[in-house]
This record gives structure tokens, C-alpha cells and sequence, in this order.
């Protein structure tokens, strides 16, 4: 499946515009993640299907290499919720990280 994509620089300079999900491991995620972003691991993001309905903004995925990020957003669409958005992942990318 193909998704839509963002660069990093561009998600960096438009953080209120989207709702930010990291969906790397809690303790990826507590050694520094994107400020604003939501942590849920890959693979519980079937048990949050209700947390991604009806926002109110695009939903940004990211992780380290993206393929979790990847699994997520199929997870996601088959849900039928289409509005999603791969950023490249921590690996890819030199985010500004916050704890």
C-alpha cells in the first residue's frame, strides 16, 4: 500500500497541524521522541482503532525505519480511516527530540 509522506523538516515546521503518533516501542519512545507525539506501540495501535477516529487533524505516523510506521497506517486504513501521513523515520531523519 502506498501512503501519503511527509519530510521531516516539513512535519518539524508544522507541528499543530497534525496529530503525531510514535509508534515505536515505550522505551523508544521514552529516549526522546517528537514534541507533541502520542506514544502507541505498533502493535497495540489494533486496540486504539477508536483514538484515531474523527480527529480533527491529518494523523502522522513515525518510528525508526518506518516499517512499523508502515504496519500501523495498513492497520489504520483497514479501519477505514484514510487521513494518514508516513514521516520518515528517527533513523532517517535528525529530529529535534525531546524527553
Amino acid at each position: 500500500m502506498n501512503f501519503k509522506e511527509i519530510s521531516g523538516i516539513d512535519l518539524e515546521n508544522n507541528l499543530d497541524s497534525y496529530v503525531i503518533y510514535d509508534v515505536r516501542s515505550k522505551e523508544e519512545y521514552k529516549l526522546g521522541h517528537i514534541k507533541g507525539a502520542i506514544n502507541i506501540p505498533y502493535d497495540e495501535v489494533a486496540d486504539h482503532i477508536d483514538e484515531f477516529r474523527n480527529l480533527d487533524k491529518p494523523i502522522v505516523l513515525h518510528c525508526r525505519t518506518n516499517n512499523r510506521s508502515s504496519y500501523a497506517a495498513s492497520i489504520l486504513q483497514g479501519a477505514g480511516i484514510d487521513d494518514i501521513i508516513i514521516a520518515p523515520g528517527v533513523a532517517y531523519y535528525d529530529y529535534k527530540l525531546t524527553k
